[in-house]
């Protein structure tokens, strides 16, 4: 059953398969916890994004979920905190646990470690990130909504989450107290909420009604106006959180024919959002669908890449060699690795039945950074 498991896992994610399915089906991408950072001043707002049914597994009923969150510079531990969620859990739950703190800390690059525990059936999850805090400060944070359902909360995903939801809160982070706050539940309706610098604010009943996955919020700080959209959990979120607009066309540049690249080049940094819009939607196998399956399983590629082969202090993941040809190909069906041979450096074989295609990489310096051989196999 593994192996079946991972042949399969293997196959979804190659794109040679991509056109067969999508006249079938596009598996949905389960993401494992997620981690999103907003920095706004001195502090840096840290939300845990947790998938229920992972952490549950086939349990019901009530249960601690230890939370443990380690930052560290090097050897310097900077953060260690432990938290424990009192969790029901039900059969079946698709919903996305919503879980957040506060740390001061100054731009840079450190050491993320996440540490989940189910402590009622002792199912364990550990993650390790590799993070940047931007050293530009922002003023207001994004707006996040979170909902109570079965005595958990939730970030919202998908299109039912307000019919499940018993009370629904939303929260923003923001350097200065605004003059005024208002809350469009609509374009042209809103309700006024009481000016601070920690908005955390439980919605009216009578707001259920609307589609508040449209929502935003508007802030006047002195004679500025500043507008923060909600948006759904999803990869196309936590792209827009983690990469800029530079990343994500460079990322592009990796699965654009040279066609398209070359009409990218033509245009300004302003007009990327639209060309990356546009890219998506040109490759979208089933646009009758809100989603574009096309798009999550790149970004599962690149979010994978970043995981396995960023190269601490140099390089980020998606931007090796290795990482490049992940998100461009998929997972190989055979990876050969030669290690430790007297004399010789480490190499890895990726082989691509299917595409007829192998990869060599080879660690010439020994300390990660694996090199495609020949280059111009990759165009």
């Amino acid at each position: 059953m593994l192996l079946l498991i991972k042949y399969i896992h293997r196959i979804i994610l190659n794109k040679s398969f991509l056109f067969f399915l999508s006249f079938l089906f596009f598996a949905p991408i389960i993401l494992a916890q997620q981690l999103m950072i907003d920095h706004i001043g001195k502090n840096t707002i840290f939300t845990v994004i947790i998938p229920a049914n992972i952490i549950s597994g086939s349990f019901i009923g009530t249960s601690d979920l230890l939370i443990c969150c380690q930052i560290s510079k090097g050897t310097d531990l900077l953060f260690n905190s432990s938290d424990i969620m009192a969790l029901n859990f039900v059969r079946n739950d698709q919903g996305n646990l919503f879980y957040q703190f506060t740390t001061e800390l100054k731009s840079g690059q450190y050491d993320f470690s996440l540490k989940i525990e189910n402590r009622k059936v002792g199912k364990r999850f550990i993650k390790k990130y590799y993070i940047t805090v931007p050293a530009r400060n922002n003023y207001v944070s994004n707006l996040y909504i979170s909902y109570e359902n079965n005595n958990n909360t939730y970030y919202p995903s998908g299109k039912e989450w307000i019919n499940d939801s018993k009370t629904i809160n939303i929260k923003m982070y923001l350097e200065k107290k605004p003059s005024q706050i208002k809350y469009y539940y609509t374009n042209n309706r809103f309700i006024t909420i009481l000016p601070t610098v920690f908005i955390n604010y439980q919605l009216p009943d009578s707001l259920k009604q609307y589609d508040l996955s449209k929502s935003f919020i508007e802030l006047f700080i002195g004679n500025i106006s500043i507008k923060r959209q909600f948006e759904l959990f999803s990869t196309k979120l936590l792209f827009n959180q983690r990469y800029s607009l530079k990343d994500q066309i460079q990322q592009l540049r990796i699965i654009m024919s040279q066609n398209e690249y070359d009409k990218v080049r033509q245009y300004s940094e302003k007009d990327w959002p639209q060309i990356i819009e546009a890219f998506w939607k040109n490759h979208d196998p089933n646009p009758i669908t809100e989603e574009n399956e096309f798009r999550d399983l790149i970004y599962q590629r690149i979010l994978e890449s970043d995981e396995k082969y960023t190269i601490r202090s140099y390089k980020a993941g998606w931007q090796t060699d290795r990482g490049k040809i992940l998100i461009k190909y998929g997972y190989p069906d055979d990876i050969q690795i030669e290690n430790y041979l007297v004399g010789q450096y480490p190499v890895e074989i990726w082989t691509y039945y299917n595409l007829d295609k192998k990869f060599h990489f080879d660690d010439k310096k020994g300390f990660g950074n694996y090199e495609l051989r020949d280059a111009w196999k990759f165009e």
